[in-house]
């Protein structure tokens, strides 16, 4: 009767019945038929579909990781109007504050996300809505060129220490 969500993997998916269907298929419910969304590549970029949103703002999309392989970690997406851009990361952390990105979620699909925050909430997003996602180029190295921004701190001991801790063998 209803694709199950867990059962969403890459492009193809597990029915309640045990049977697979794959993007483009046609299922047949007591209710309709619906066509699982496929993605497509076309020249102004990958045209995908929001697929849902989870309970933290998380925005699926109808996106295989493979799809985003290749030089460049970050991607313009263009949607309702709007036009932003996303990093590839591999972690909410990853992120700036009011940032989002593009990450491998836990359905093995590319989500939209954001750190600590509802990336549906930010961008508006929710089921059904078209992302048209092309690549922007490589991420700008950090002001250092290695690494995150460096923060200056200074190193002293601790209020009250005593100056004797973590030596060994004295």
């Amino acid at each position: 009767d209803r694709i199950g969500r867990d059962g969403i993997t890459g492009r193809g998916a597990t029915l309640r019945d045990g049977s697979t269907a794959y993007a483009g298929d046609i299922i047949f419910t007591r209710k309709n038929a619906r066509w699982l969304p496929l993605s497509r590549t076309e020249p102004d970029g990958i045209h995908t579909e929001v697929l849902w949103v989870d309970r933290f703002g998380n925005v699926q999309l109808n996106l295989d990781p493979e799809e985003l392989e290749g030089p460049g970690t970050r991607f313009e997406l263009d949607f309702a109007g709007q036009r932003l851009l996303a990093e590839r990361v591999g972690s909410f952390g990853a992120l700036s504050t009011g940032a989002v990105g593009l990450m491998v979620d836990s359905h093995g699909l590319v989500s939209l996300v954001a750190d600590r925050a509802s990336a549906s909430e930010q961008t508006g997003l929710v089921e059904g809505d078209e992302v048209v996602i092309s690549a922007a180029g490589e991420s700008p190295p950090a002001p250092d060129g290695d690494g995150p921004p460096a923060i200056a701190v200074e190193l002293g001991p601790r209020p009250g220490a005593t100056g004797d801790e973590g030596q060994v063998g004295r």
